[in-house]
């Protein structure tokens, strides 16, 4: 690990994430695969994690905000949009 390179050569600048990405990196964070079951491991198989993301700016149909992902309905709940939640200071331990 301590030898591992990146393969990017430069890194990418002016992408923009498309609804479609964003659902794609939250349905492999935590989703259901074709046989109903999670797609990352679980010890005893009880999931006990809830997967939460900001989007910083509006993306298509998505508005920024906080947002809950459902698993089941391969959805996201908005949760909040309001300002405070983009202001992580209050968050950072000192």
């Amino acid at each position: 690990m301590y030898n591992r390179r990146s393969q990017v050569k430069e890194p990418v600048t002016n992408y923009i994430l498309t609804e479609e990405i964003i659902s794609d990196i939250f349905w492999s964070g935590y989703g259901l695969n074709y046989k109903h079951t999670r797609v990352v491991p679980s010890g005893g198989a009880l999931f006990p994690l809830e997967l939460y993301g900001v989007i910083m700016q509006d993306v298509g149909k998505i508005k920024k905000g906080l947002y809950h992902y459902s698993p089941s309905l391969n959805a996201l709940e908005l949760i909040s949009e309001e300002e405070d939640v983009f202001d992580i200071t209050s968050y950072i331990m000192m």
